[in-house]
């Protein structure tokens, strides 16, 4: 990722830092709220409100990097033909350097759109779960309610939420992985152009 691994590391800790408080604010809020209630009730909203708060103060918290990432990931084809950028996007989703036909001002961006969308799916990711986690933690002291619009509406939600979690994840971890291949791959072509080859020894002379 190069340029991008310090904006990643420091929205990394800063997100940690910030849902752990928003966890703790939520586990707090969740007791008070719960006094009273069944044990289960109560256990299940304690967990629900820390896991989302915790998860939705994550997830906007990581709103600022993920925004910055994507106005980065796009200007890396800004100019270029509708083709070509469709080339790049392709070539980068399949992890699959861009065939000969590239000239090399076409592979140095598809190297800064790699470079860019390895940066930012695994934050779009951490993103997307975090938003789905804390909107479905909400909805846990509901959970065991009676049959009733309140009940079914939380059962709904965290289904979704859940569902929504297992399609997105692999999509978005393959892109990262293809990402990361196609940077390593054109880092290692550029590494092999950029080295001259040696030229052989004259021939010996008796």
């Amino acid at each position: 990722m190069g340029e991008h691994d310090d904006t990643v590391r420091r929205a990394r800790r800063r997100t940690t830092l910030l849902a752990v408080i928003g966890a703790v604010v939520g586990a707090v809020v969740g007791w008070f709220t719960g006094t009273g209630q069944p044990p289960a009730v109560f256990i299940l909203g304690v967990i629900g409100f820390a896991v989302g708060l915790g998860g939705l103060v994550g997830a906007f918290s990581l709103l600022p990097t993920t925004a910055s990432l994507s106005s980065q990931m796009l200007a890396t084809t800004r100019g270029l033909p509708r083709e070509s950028r469709q080339r790049i996007v392709r070539a980068v989703q399949s992890g699959v350097l861009l065939d000969e036909t590239a000239d090399r001002s076409l592979r140095r961006r598809g190297l800064d759109h790699a470079r860019a969308v390895a940066a930012y799916q695994p934050l779009a990711l951490a993103q997307v779960l975090l938003l789905l986690v804390g909107v479905s933690g909400l909805q846990f002291p509901r959970l065991l309610a009676d049959a009733g619009t309140d009940g079914n509406w939380s059962r709904l939600i965290c289904s979704v939420a859940l569902i929504g979690a297992v399609i997105v994840t692999p999509v978005l971890l393959r892109r990262t992985r293809n990402a990361r291949r196609y940077v390593s791959a054109a880092s290692r072509a550029d590494a092999g152009a950029a080295v001259p080859s040696t030229p052989p020894p004259p021939p010996h002379i008796e």
